[in-house]
């Protein structure tokens, strides 16, 4: 963390709960959003409440080279979910993942994948009791 503060993703970053997401991370001093990834995107920027702009891509592998980052939130679906994991956690970055969905097959790949390149990672379907956990564990 060069410049300090948690540099984070969000992917899912146009539904509804990724832009919860982004909006929440954007008030917190020592969290710095840093890009948005969603396949539905169309633009290069996503413009904020605040009316700034954030970077948005399509491919999260894409949103990594441009926009390096500490960890990826995830709020997509399943599918989306494993391959972002695939992504982020192969890059060695940290990933919070709040979709429901994954099956024990793909947990088990997580963990594997968290194992090989020495990360970490938070799965919580239930974000409600997870989103307090996260941000605990994202100051740690």
């Amino acid at each position: 963390m060069a410049t300090g503060r948690i540099r984070v993703i969000v992917n899912g970053a146009l539904g509804r709960m990724g832009r919860e997401v982004i909006a929440s991370m954007s008030r917190e001093n020592d969290m710095l959003v840093v890009g948005g990834v969603d396949k539905a995107s169309r633009s290069n920027t996503l413009t904020l409440d605040s009316g700034s702009a954030l970077p948005l891509a399509a491919d999260l592998a894409d949103m990594l080279v441009r926009q390096p980052a500490d960890v990826v939130v995830d709020f997509s679906v399943a599918e989306a979910s494993i391959a972002a994991a695939r992504t982020a956690l192969m890059s060695g970055v940290r990933m919070v993942i709040g979709t429901t969905g994954l099956s024990p097959d793909n947990l088990a790949e997580i963990k594997r994948l968290c194992q090989a390149r020495g990360v970490g990672t938070f799965v919580a379907p239930n974000f409600t009791t997870g989103a307090v956990i996260m941000v605990h564990l994202a100051k740690i």
